[in-house]
């Protein structure tokens, strides 16, 4: 064999070795890759089993207190906000401060007319004091000089008229950057915060006198909606727990587009003082619910993407979401429709993060 051939073939045996090393080397990195796979925790959540629902019952819907008058209130002059002085919800009194406006400029304006208010006050004086001078030279002085120094005093009181009317707006516009309540009121929406922007008219935040009766809106599912009657009594729980007692107002005809629930309308005579506009208050009503409904722990019901709600279910400890159509509420929990059954198990937490098909271990 010539060296040539020696040197070829020990070339392609040192080939082979190295490929084979290569080879050896990845499949223990795939192997050492999949231990690792393998030995990935499993998440934990926390679970509560699905329950029947009861066939009625008490059920309470969300709601908010408004007033059935309100008035937006706005700045005269235009401005950045400097302050806002109130929330919304908040009790205001005739007078009070709502909000002001970054006033420099305002003050600067002032003093330039206050000084142009002086200007023509010295000129005015200085050819009133002239023109008393040319009368005590009597006939020293023409009557053509009279009545030249008589026009420049007139022309010098318009001036001051002028300067002093550019004053007065001056200090109405630095009196406007303050915002006050005109009568008291409970403030039901704030429309711009410190640092926004305001040109004339632009609504600040919106005030609802105090009348007598305030009104509270809920959106209830069909089945609870055919059986009402305008003007039937219903409760109204307020935030401390105390029931006060609404009268049915109005009942929509048709359902709302995208949720499919009818909007209701409950009026509150004579509502408590802690009873303003924007409160969080609930609706009871007694109504029955359908047979495919069951009721699931409110912190089992999330938000998916396109705003439907959803429940996380595990089955076979593997989650999958689950869309629902809320029907009601109670104070065990929420009423839902879907494909979802009593005695399934939904996640009420630790379900942040997971992913259909994931498995999982369950904590009661």
């Amino acid at each position: 064999m010539t060296p040539l051939k020696q040197w070829i073939l020990r070339g392609a045996a040192v080939t082979a070795a190295l490929a084979t090393i290569l080879l050896l080397l990845s499949a223990t990195e795939s192997s050492a890759a999949a231990s690792e796979i393998a030995r990935a925790p499993v998440p934990t959540v926390r679970v509560a089993e699905v329950l029947v629902a009861e066939n009625a019952g008490v059920f309470h819907f969300p709601s908010r207190i408004r007033s059935t008058e309100q008035t937006a209130i706005a700045f005269t002059v235009d401005g950045r906000i400097a302050e806002r002085a109130v929330r919304n919800g908040e009790t205001v009194a005739a007078g009070q401060l709502l909000a002001r406006l970054d006033d420099e400029r305002y003050q600067l304006s002032l003093q330039n007319a206050a000084a142009l208010v002086a200007q023509a006050e010295v000129e005015r004086a200085q050819l009133v004091r002239d023109m008393e001078r040319a009368r005590q030279l009597g006939t020293a002085v023409t009557v053509e000089e009279n009545e030249q120094r008589a026009t420049a005093v007139a022309a010098a009181e318009a001036r001051l008229r002028a300067a002093r009317a550019g004053a007065r707006a001056a200090e109405r516009a630095l009196e406007d950057t303050r915002l006050t309540s005109p009568f008291d009121a409970v403030v039901t929406v704030v429309h711009a915060d410190v640092g926004s922007v305001v040109s004339p008219g632009s609504p600040v935040v919106s005030l609802s006198s105090r009348t007598r009766w305030v009104e509270a809106e809920a959106r209830l599912p069909f089945m609870f909606v055919r059986d009402l009657k305008v003007g039937a009594q219903v409760s109204v729980i307020a935030p401390d727990g105390i029931e006060v007692d609404g009268r049915l107002a109005a009942v929509a005809a048709h359902s709302d587009s995208r949720t499919g629930l009818f909007p209701v309308t409950v009026v509150i005579e004579n509502p408590p003082p802690g009873l303003v506009s924007g409160v969080s208050v609930e609706i009871a009503l007694v109504g029955a619910v359908p047979p495919s409904t069951v009721l699931v722990p409110t912190a089992a019901v999330s938000v998916a993407n396109g705003g439907d709600p959803i429940v996380v279910v595990v089955r076979n400890g593997v989650v999958r979401r689950v869309p629902v159509r809320a029907v009601g509420a109670t104070q065990d929990g929420v009423l839902v429709a879907g494909a979802v059954a009593a005695g399934e198990l939904v996640v009420t937490g630790g379900r942040f993060g997971l992913e259909d098909g994931d498995q999982v271990e369950v904590e009661r």
